[in-house]
C-alpha cells in the first residue's frame, strides 16, 4: 500500500486542526461549543478520509501502457476489439496464395525467401493472414533474419483484425515472459483464439493457468484495453488496419511528384520498379528501427497508394 505525499499532508493538517481545537477547548476558562464542534468535525473528516483512502488503495489498479493515445477501431463487428478484415486487391490476394504455397511447399518447392517477398506485400496491403505469416517468419527466421519485435508487430496487426492463428501465436509469444503485463496479454490473446475454437490455444491456456503463478492471480479486468495492442510501436494498426478502411483522399499533381520522390523512382518508371522500391523502403523503415522511421513507413505506404491510384487505369 503506497502512502502518497498528499495523504500525509492532509492527515497532518487535520491533526493540527484537531489538536488545536481540543487544546483551546481544554485551556479555555469557559466551555466553547463551537470549538468542540470543530474538533469533533475534524476527527470525523479525518476518519472518513482515511477509510476512503484505504479502500481505494486496496482496489485493483488499471495497468497503464506507454501509449498516450487510445485508438478506437472503426467497428467492433468481430466482437473481439478488432476491425472487420480489410478487403485486399484480388491481384495481391493471388500473390498471397502463391506466397503461402511457397511457404508450405504446396504445389511449389518450399522457398521461404520467395514466400516472404510475396507475403510481405500482402501484409502491407492489410491482409490479416499474410500479416500472420510475416509475423511468424520474423519470429522463426524463415526467409528473413530473426526479429522478435517485428514478429510481434505483425502478429498484433493480424490479431487486431481477428485472425485466430495470430492471436494464438501472440499468446505463446507473451507467455514466454514472466512480466505481469506479458502474462496478461498472453491470457487475453490465447482466450480470444480459444473462443474461436483453436484447441492449441485452449491447451496452452490451461497449461499457463496450471504452471504460472502470475497467470493464476491475473485480473484481466484490471488492464486497460490499449495494453493488449501496442499502438505506440505498431503503426500498422492505425496506418493499415484502420486507415485502410477509410475513404481515399484526393490528391494534387504536386502530391504525386512528392510520392515519386519519396519512393526514389522516376515518374516514367514502370509499375514493377515502383513496387520493388516500395517493398525495399518498407523493409528499411520497419518499426524495428525507431519511432521516426516508423512514421516513414506510413508516408511510404501513402505515397505508394497514391501512385497506384494514379496508375490504376494502366497498371496491374
Amino acid at each position: 500500500m503506497k502512502v502518497t505525499i498528499r495523504f500525509i499532508i492532509v492527515n497532518i493538517l487535520l491533526s493540527c486542526i484537531i489538536a488545536s481545537a481540543f487544546f483551546v477547548y481544554i485551556k479555555a476558562k469557559e466551555s466553547n461549543f463551537w470549538i468542540l464542534t470543530l474538533g469533533v468535525f475534524a476527527v470525523a473528516v479525518m476518519t472518513i478520509y482515511n477509510i476512503i483512502w484505504m479502500y481505494k488503495s486496496s482496489a485493483p489498479k488499471k495497468v497503464q501502457c506507454s501509449s498516450k493515445d487510445h485508438i478506437e477501431p472503426l467497428s467492433y463487428n468481430l466482437g473481439n476489439g478488432g476491425v472487420a478484415p480489410i478487403q485486399v486487391d484480388p491481384k495481391i490476394k493471388d500473390s498471397i496464395q502463391i506466397g503461402k504455397n511457397y511457404y508450405n511447399g504446396r504445389g511449389l518447392p518450399r522457398d521461404f525467401t520467395k514466400a516472404f517477398t510475396l507475403l510481405f506485400e500482402g501484409a502491407l496491403a492489410g491482409d490479416s493472414e499474410a500479416q500472420m505469416y510475416v509475423g511468424k517468419m520474423f519470429i522463426y527466421g524463415q526467409g528473413i533474419k530473426v526479429n522478435l519485435n517485428n514478429g510481434k508487430i505483425w502478429l498484433e496487426a493480424s490479431a487486431f483484425q481477428g485472425n485466430n492463428e495470430a492471436q494464438y501465436l501472440l499468446g505463446k509469444f507473451y507467455s514466454e515472459s514472466n512480466e505481469t503485463i506479458s502474462i496478461l496479454k498472453a491470457i487475453y490473446f490465447l482466450t480470444k483464439s480459444a473462443e474461436q475454437g483453436n484447441q492449441k490455444a485452449k491447451l496452452h491456456l490451461n497449461e499457463l493457468y496450471r504452471n504460472n503463478t502470475v497467470a493464476q492471480r491475473a485480473d484481466l479486468g484490471a488492464v486497460s484495453t490499449d495494453c493488449y495492442y501496442d499502438y505506440e510501436n505498431n503503426p500498422f494498426i492505425s496506418g493499415i488496419c484502420i486507415r485502410a478502411n477509410q475513404s481515399k483522399r484526393t490528391y494534387l499533381d504536386r502530391d504525386l511528384a512528392k510520392a515519386y520522390k519519396l519512393l526514389n523512382v522516376s515518374p516514367n518508371a514502370d509499375y514493377e520498379d515502383i513496387r520493388q522500391s516500395y517493398l525495399n523502403l518498407m523493409l528499411k523503415f520497419h518499426p524495428d528501427k525507431n519511432k521516426v522511421e516508423s512514421e516513414k513507413v506510413l508516408l511510404v505506404r501513402e505515397a505508394y497508394d497514391l501512385i497506384r491510384e494514379h496508375l490504376r487505369p494502366n497498371e496491374a
